[in-house]
């Protein structure tokens, strides 16, 4: 049963898991044992306050006294923890700085890596850090960037020459040294990319620090844009380690490479697998730009290696709809001896979409590839209505095994209203209750938007002896999501889903929240619930959560003091959600406005870019509001999910004339792009070059839009 909400997203009806209370120590009861007389109790204390990461706050004051313990260990463990805690153990930096002034060598590396993890409330530290940074010790100079990094604004007149240090990091002579100035060039952002760029195109004469350049580079993935053309000169390379980081590099650069697509497709008739296989996974990440080498690549489907076979599958589906001459391929695939190669080639026929239906469909009668055929219909959605004649057909022959019917139900929820056909034969599973598939036939008719139907779900709902079996809970989320116009019977599911808001299962109560995300608004009485449950173990739990607050919007304020303290989440994924529902809530979130241009510091470019959003939501009248926002901005302009470059163009139209630097950016998100992106960017660059009196208005609109905040 657990397959039907895995692939409905909400990954529900693991049942149930039950919550047991934590044993372990408070931090109260940590503090207190930091002043213990055994040494090694005071260790150990130190030590689970680190575990305990950001929570462990309270304890900063207690941490900075053991900073001058006798034992050596205790303050090496006690530095630890205050390097957890990161942002709230900002009151260390005095004494933090008082040991990078000291002679005590030990504590050194411990104190920077702290002052780093402070970030930007370090700041008073950076004239010791560029001592360090300058200094004979190769090992504590990385530290001393990567806390720099951290702490220096992107536009600081440091940067560059923290920047030049890493660099110079990658040629060496220590194997640890190279490997964390790759890692933190990797998260210093756009300034690194011309000095890296420039050592990627030096390949020739040192292909060794070309190759580390490259993997800066690629961790730094779409910024690294302007690195292209050097990138594509590595892949003439006579090295193969040289041509297979660039290749990967400009796999985690993505569309903006599509330059480099000609170079990717000569060298997949190379003699080296693992060159192959770099650019398959290149060409797949460039996606529909890379629609010239889909012949080259459905070759390669053929192959004899199933690497290679499986990276031609991935490449070909990431294309997706540009990838319709590689059908026939892509149906031989289906035969072949790897699983693995067959689903992705069942991927692959699903994001080609309608052309890949008729020899689908035509796969139904065969009996060792039918179940394979069904998914990839599934995959392809409501194109692939001309086939659900034929899998009513199926589903309706005696004997059929529940396993196949669970896979045609779950089909034709997938393919939704398109399968209105199906709705008769559902409702006759429906009212069988010896049939395992009521569960599927109640999702799968809400999907199909059978909104005819509720009586008949509402009274198997009522005939169902237990409120908590998967019966009953997938009825009252159909019920609530199918037609929230019907108030009788809107009013009834929605008490039962916010019920199911404290269910044993996390996976349940996932599927609620995301539930009460899809109607919005309406389900606002479901607020306290939502507030009280956002400290939830589960951080996926806490993110679906957060996203039904945000799409019920400025009324979800009461939630507002809970949502606050998420912003500083252990969970990167939580923290992008607790500022996408400050946002959503709107300008009654403003007491929010410290934490988020705090966050504005952070080395995460998401979280970077989901508090300059939110910011321009919540004080929109803010007097530096475009020159702390506007570069976060740019960066959601050229994210992958349409959703977050819909808002960041929204967000920078509300700037006016402040956001002009950002006109370029604008103008290539315009350029065709789905999901209204680019009458966005147009709405945007219409505001950026004329204002209007009273624009500030357009952050009305910008509320109102149910866009997401995602990485």
């Amino acid at each position: 049963m657990t397959k039907l909400f895995s692939l409905l997203m909400l990954a529900v009806l693991a049942w149930p898991v039950a919550v047991h209370a934590d044993p372990s120590p408070s931090v109260n009861d940590l503090i207190r044992d930091l002043r213990a007389a055994n040494a090694e109790q005071r260790v150990t204390a130190a030590a689970a306050l680190a575990e305990r990461g950001p929570g462990a706050a309270p304890a900063v004051r207690a941490l900075v006294s053991a900073l001058s313990d006798a034992s050596g260990e205790v303050q090496l463990a006690a530095l630890l923890a205050l390097k957890q805690i990161g942002r709230g153990a900002r009151e260390a930096v005095p004494a933090l700085i008082e040991i990078l002034k000291g002679d005590d060598s030990a504590k050194f590396g411990g104190a920077i890596g702290a002052l780093g993890a402070i970030g930007a409330e370090a700041q008073n530290a950076a004239p010791d850090l560029l001592g360090f940074m300058l200094g004979e010790d190769q090992q504590l100079s990385i530290a001393a960037c990567r806390a720099l990094i951290r702490i220096l604004p992107p536009n600081h007149q440091d940067v560059p020459q923290v920047v030049s240090v890493l660099v110079q990091a990658l040629k060496a002579k220590d194997e640890r040294v190279r490997d964390e100035a790759v890692l933190t060039l990797g998260s210093a952002g756009s300034i690194a990319v011309p000095q890296l760029a420039k050592l990627v195109g030096a390949y020739a004469a040192d292909p060794e620090s070309a190759g580390r350049a490259a993997a800066a580079l690629a961790l730094l993935g779409r910024e690294a844009e302007p690195a292209v053309a050097a990138l594509m000169k590595a892949l003439q390379s006579g090295r193969e380690s040289v041509v297979v980081q660039a290749a990967a590099t400009l796999s985690s650069i993505g569309p903006a490479a599509e330059p480099a697509v000609p170079q990717l497709t000569k060298i997949l008739s190379g003699k080296s697998r693992a060159i192959r296989i770099a650019a398959l996974n290149a060409l797949g990440e460039i996606g529909p730009g890379s629609a010239a080498a889909v012949s080259d690549i459905a070759v390669a489907l053929a192959d004899r290696d199933e690497n290679i076979r499986r990276e031609s599958a991935q490449a070909l589906g990431k294309i997706g709809p540009e990838s319709r001459p590689a059908i026939p391929a892509l149906m031989a695939a289906l035969g072949d001896d790897s699983e693995t190669v067959k689903g992705l080639a069942v991927w692959a026929l699903g994001r080609i979409g309608g052309k890949a239906v008729p020899p689908l469909i035509a796969l139904l009668d065969d009996d060792n590839l039918q179940d394979t055929a069904i998914a990839a219909l599934g995959d392809i959605g409501p194109a692939a209505r001309p086939a659900v004649h034929s899998l009513v057909e199926m589903l309706r022959k005696p004997g059929i095994s529940t396993d196949r019917a669970s896979d045609i139900i779950l089909a034709l929820s997938r393919i939704g209203p398109a399968a209105e056909e199906a709705a008769t034969t559902l409702l006759q599973i429906l009212a069988d209750e010896k049939s395992d598939l009521r569960p599927y036939a109640a999702w799968a008719l809400a999907q199909i938007g059978a909104k005819d139907e509720i009586p008949q779900l509402i009274r198997a709902l009522f005939a169902e002896r237990d409120p908590g079996s998967e019966l009953s809970v997938v009825i009252l989320i159909s019920v609530l999501t199918l037609d929230p116009e019907k108030e009788l019977y809107f009013s009834l599911a929605l008490k039962g889903v916010t019920e199911l808001l404290t269910n044993e299962s996390g996976l349940v109560r996932q599927a609620a929240a995301t539930a009460l995300a899809a109607v919005g608004k309406k389900a606002a009485s479901a607020v306290p619930k939502l507030a009280a449950g956002l400290d939830d173990p589960d951080p996926e739990v806490r993110s679906a959560f957060l996203a039904a607050l945000a799409a019920i919007g400025p009324e979800a304020v009461e939630a507002l003091p809970a949502v606050i303290k998420l912003l500083a989440d252990p969970a990167y994924p939580v923290r992008y959600s607790a500022s996408f529902a400050i946002g959503k809530i709107g300008p009654a979130a403003k007491v929010t406005a410290p934490v988020l241009e705090q966050n504005l510091q952070d080395q995460d470019p998401v979280l970077r870019f989901a508090s300059a959003w939110a910011l321009v939501q919540v004080d929109p009248q803010r007097s530096n509001l475009a020159s702390l926002c506007v570069e976060p901005l740019r960066w959601g302009l050229k994210s992958d999910d349409s959703r977050v470059r819909k808002e960041a163009a929204q967000a920078l139209g509300a700037l006016g004339l402040e956001a002009a630097s950002s006109a370029s950016d604008l103008e290539a998100a315009g350029k065709g792009d789905g999901d209204n992106v680019d009458k966005s960017a147009r709405d945007a660059l219409g505001n950026i070059s004329q204002p209007k009196a009273g624009s500030r208005g357009f952050f009305e609109r910008v509320r109102g839009n149910r866009g997401g905040v995602t990485k």
